[in-house]
Parts: structure tokens; sequence; C-alpha cells
């Protein structure tokens, strides 16, 4: 499936995109999930960011960003709620756990994942 015709789905997407597999630390990581999230709502999706979400909220609260058992937790609802996935290829989604798991999420429940390019 393409970016055109999930957009034509329509429902609420799960983007995905490493966070403590980004080689270039958690702060950047959660700029490209805004960058990325953005880019998408402006081409008419509805998406739901999970890193954008979490990342402030971790800071600010005092949570550990890096609890994989504690954020897959919160976004189990989220993941649900979605009806596809897009993966962002940035770097270290290959090695991502949490990208990972979202991903066997998504074909247990038989929803798309449609990956995507970084933007330059």
């Amino acid at each position: 499936m393409t970016l055109e015709k999930l957009l034509k789905k329509g429902g609420i997407i799960y983007m995905a995109v490493p966070y403590t597999a980004a080689p270039y630390g958690l702060s950047c990581a959660a700029h490209d999930a805004d960058r990325h999230a953005a880019h998408l709502i402006k081409m008419g999706f509805v998406v739901f960011s999970p890193i954008s979400h979490s990342h402030p909220i971790a800071r600010v609260g005092g949570i550990d960003p890096c609890s994989h058992e504690l954020w897959m937790a919160q976004n189990d609802r989220f993941m649900q709620a979605c009806c596809a996935m897009i993966a962002v290829k940035l770097p270290g989604w290959k090695s991502s756990i949490g990208m990972a798991l979202e991903a066997e999420y998504f074909q247990r429940a038989r929803k798309p994942i449609v990956e995507m390019e970084p933007l330059p």
C-alpha cells in the first residue's frame, strides 16, 4: 500500500519513528517525529505520533522515556484505535525495539503498515 492509497482509506494513522534507537539522541528523535507528523498532517492524514505525545510528558513528568514496557502499555490503546501504521525509515528504524513491537501489533491485527522515506 502507498501513502496515497492510505490517505484515501481514511482513519487515524499511527506514525512510528525510532526513539531510543535513534543515533542522534532523544530530543533530536522527538524533533524528527514532530517534523514528520506535521508533514503527514499537511498531506491530510489524521496522525497519532507516540513520540510527539510522550517525549514532552516524560521530560516534564520525570518519567523514564526509555521504558518500553511503560510506553507500550500507554500506546496499546492508541494502536487499537488506529487503522494503519506509517513506519518512517529514519536512522535506527531497523534496530528500534519500539518500532518492532509496534509493527508486530499491526501485523497481528492485520492492519496495514506503510514505510515512508524520511524527509530531507
